[in-house]
């Protein structure tokens, strides 16, 4: 299904909302109106994850911000959603696990949880011809990213 990014976007934030509102945190939805072609529910699913996850690694009344651009570099016609925290950020030891099932940090194993969400956003994603990642330092937050194949 033809989908503009914003909209499903939207959907992601409203169903994080009351986490959001729980830590006073603010969610910032910068993402531009592109349209991909993609399973709608699938594709809000991996944003909800990966909101959920940044409400939770979130100072309180912190922000979290989703960004969307269309990149053309290593090749053409993709678009890249990224969701940014100011948490406490990874280790380069974590971020290289983060993707595996049942992979979890300290944190995360003390938030709760069965490390299986990115396993499952990496799968979806992957599903639709994309890619997963991550950005981050120790101390400075973190940059969850996916990438989809556009289509004319």
């Amino acid at each position: 299904m033809r989908a503009a990014a914003t909209d499903y976007l939207v959907s992601a934030v409203a169903s994080v909302s009351a986490l959001a509102q729980a830590k006073k945190l603010t969610i910032r939805n910068l993402a531009a109106q592109e349209y991909v072609n993609i399973d709608r529910n699938r594709i809000v699913q991996v944003v909800v994850n990966y909101l959920s996850n940044a409400i939770k690694f979130s100072p309180a009344e912190g922000k979290v911000e989703i960004t969307s651009e269309i990149m053309n570099e290593p090749a053409p016609g993709r678009l890249t959603v990224s969701v940014r925290d100011y948490g406490s950020g990874l280790t380069k030891e974590e971020k290289a696990k983060l993707f595996q099932k049942f992979a979890q940090t300290e944190g995360g194993k003390s938030a709760g949880g069965a490390g299986l969400g990115l396993a499952i956003c990496k799968s979806i994603v992957k599903a639709h011809g994309g890619s997963v990642g991550v950005s981050s330092e120790a101390g400075k937050g973190a940059i969850f990213w996916f990438w989809l194949p556009m289509t004319e």
